[in-house]
């Protein structure tokens, strides 16, 4: 048996209680279910609410219980993940204190031996799909060594499958192994400890189980390669890997695929108004017995112009509404007219704006010039922060670098204030120091004579990324460096992050973590995802096979990250996470411009369950931590 801190065990005596919990169920006398639904049962278009419902169901606690209503009304822009987000049900959630741990949700519990190295995951008994079908272990095995593994709905298998060898530091060749106990019980099997197997899964493998009786008859596992490649140039897909990624990535907007979600998309995601219609097999009741969601429909509706969004909550069109503060003293004084609350959230993005220079930018010289951590701070000090503080934020933020929010492991106020100040003179020094010259034009050059040209990207979903851009290019001219600015839509700057074409983005996929050593994502590039070292991240999830290989910095942080996977040690876990984030206040990879700004929420008055605080990260799902399910209308 192997020896483990006494850390270890305590976490793993703590996870295996809250495992056990997973598996209490509230007794209902009777279950009920929404009016629309009855009228199906009675039209014998639906079984009993009773007989959709599983064994196992799984009770919400801790909410007032509601009335059944008709619509929850929101706007939708071009992001695919807004709806995703809300209407998320992954095997486990974050709870909603803010504290990181998970618990039971699609499972209703686990086991997890001694040494954290094998995971019992049990599923709800009798639970269904969408379309009624039984789910069982064996979708989620479908969906982990049919689709997963071989690479058919994304690029790599997740890091939450693989543990490390605590000696060598070296991920494991395989993933971990997955045997079916029976049809709701099934093992995941780690060569070395995993102690942070749930935390870790609920973050990037959210999506444990797939359909298999409605995707086998759409993906060559199924009919072959010949007939799906039909299938997907039938359906306007350009190729197969398109195609794929729709129906196991992004299942959430493809009509008709069966979900465990409360709701189901009705029509295309491209129309003006998109519905979700309540998922009559929903596993979740109330403490009274009620059928979850209380909402028997979820309205997305998109805007063409950023004031419309405004409009719509000030005359009450939108129930639930992400609103910009900027806009505060008209959303208060229309607040009783409008019939809202506002409702403000903590947020852990580490600036309300910044930018991200690409470390793998495929120009070599534009690559060495943004690797120079002196270039990095001439960019800095070139920049006038207050005034986009009056200009973009009407005077809601200050100055400040990108960093950890207060009171976040990390955090600092040299950190924060770092290159802060507004230097023009001290910027051009900077540049010159880095082997730039000014040609007869008055714009920098590189000693072959290049000129040195900043393209600034951005998708302006807000509506303040082109003033903010313009800002920008201004200030940057001002010292002497050629600036453009092109507004993209976000699947483009997508494809571009992709392709390795982007060059420095405006607050897009900005710097925010709960915590570095379960969601490194955005600050340490383990994968093909951030910005500012997407290639770097491909290099390092292919094992140096495909992508950029990293700066000598940024290896040295992925050498640390390394050894912050390996480590079952919670003390030096933190001691590792904190010795990255010192590695990004020593290198500024994302500049920051201001501080955040407060989240708000414009909300329904009259909408019950929507709670006054949360913490509002990618991580916990933004408005899916509130349990949108839960939220019901006064009538």
């Amino acid at each position: 048996m192997k020896k483990f801190s006494k850390v270890l065990a305590l976490a793993l005596a703590l996870t295996m209680l809250a495992g056990m919990v997973g598996f209490a169920s509230a007794e209902t006398a009777a279950y009920s279910e929404a009016p629309i639904l009855t009228e199906k049962v009675t039209a014998s278009e639906l079984p009993a609410v009773a007989d959709r419902l599983p064994t196992d169901v799984m009770v919400e606690t801790g909410i007032e219980v509601g009335q059944y209503c008709d619509s929850i009304v929101f706007t939708q822009t071009s992001s695919k993940w807004w709806p995703e987000k809300i209407t998320e049900e992954p095997l486990f959630r974050f709870k909603q204190d803010g504290s990181a741990e998970i618990e039971p949700n699609v499972a209703k519990g686990y086991d997890v031996n001694e040494d954290a190295t094998v995971w019992t995951i049990y599923l709800r008994e009798g639970m269904k799909w969408s379309d009624g079908v039984d789910f069982t272990s064996e979708d989620c095995r479908y969906f982990y060594e049919d689709l997963l593994i071989p690479g058919v709905t994304t690029n790599s298998v997740w890091d939450a499958m693989y543990s490390t060898d605590p000696e060598s530091g070296e991920k494991d060749a395989e993933p971990a192994k997955m045997a079916i106990v029976d049809d709701y019980t099934f093992t995941i099997t780690f060569q070395h400890s995993k102690p942070s197997f749930l935390q870790e899964l609920a973050i990037n493998g959210k999506w444990f189980f797939a359909p298999k009786h409605w995707l086998q008859d759409y993906l060559a596992i199924g009919i072959g390669e010949e007939a799906a490649t039909a299938k997907a140039t039938e359906l306007g897909y350009a190729d197969l890997n398109a195609y794929n990624k729709d129906l196991t990535y992004y299942t959430w907007l493809i009509v008709g695929r069966p979900s465990l979600r409360p709701w189901v998309i009705q029509n295309d995601f491209n129309d003006q108004l998109i519905t979700w219609a309540r998922n009559p097999y929903f596993w979740k009741v109330d403490e009274n017995g009620q059928q979850l969601p209380y909402a028997d429909k979820l309205e997305f509706m998109r805007f063409s112009e950023d004031t419309q969004a405004l409009l719509w909550t000030l005359d009450g069109t939108l129930d639930v509404n992400v609103v910009n503060i900027v806009n505060i003293v008209e959303l208060q004084e229309n607040a009783e007219k409008g019939g809202y609350d506002l409702k403000e959230w903590g947020e852990t993005k580490w600036a309300g704006h910044a930018i991200q220079l690409n470390q793998a930018i495929l120009d070599e010289d534009m690559r060495a010039l943004f690797q120079n951590v002196d270039f990095r701070q001439a960019l800095s000090v070139a920049i006038n922060r207050q005034q986009i503080c009056d200009i973009i934020d009407d005077g809601f933020s200050v100055p400040r670098q990108s960093s950890p929010s207060e009171g976040t492991p990390g955090a600092n106020e040299e950190w924060a204030n770092k290159w802060t100040e507004y230097d023009p003179a001290k910027a051009e020094e900077l540049l010159a120091a880095c082997g730039l010259t000014k040609g007869a034009d008055g714009y920098y050059c590189f000693d072959n004579g290049k000129q040195v040209v900043l393209n600034l990207q951005y998708n302006d979903n807000e509506g303040d990324k082109a003033p903010l851009a313009e800002l920008l290019v201004n200030d940057f001219e001002a010292v002497g460096l050629k600036t453009t600015s092109r507004l993209y839509d976000r699947s483009i700057l997508e494809e571009m992050r992709s392709a390795n074409t982007h060059e420095i983005t405006i607050d897009w996929e900005m710097f925010d973590a709960v915590s570095v050593a379960l969601r490194p994502d955005y600050i340490v590039p383990t994968r093909d995802y951030p910005p500012w070292a997407t290639a770097f991240g491909l290099w390092y999830m292919t094992d140096g096979k495909d992508g950029v290989e990293p700066s000598q910095a940024v290896k040295d942080m992925l050498t640390v990250f390394d050894q912050l996977k390996a480590s079952t040690d919670n003390a030096k876990r933190e001691e590792l996470s904190l010795e990255i984030l010192k590695m990004h206040q020593d290198n500024i990879w994302e500049i920051g411009l201001t501080s955040r700004v407060p989240r708000l929420n414009a909300v329904n008055s009259k909408l019950h369950n929507f709670p006054d605080y949360l913490i509002n990260a990618d991580e916990f799902r933004e408005l899916g931590l509130a349990h949108p399910y839960t939220w019901w209308i006064e009538q």
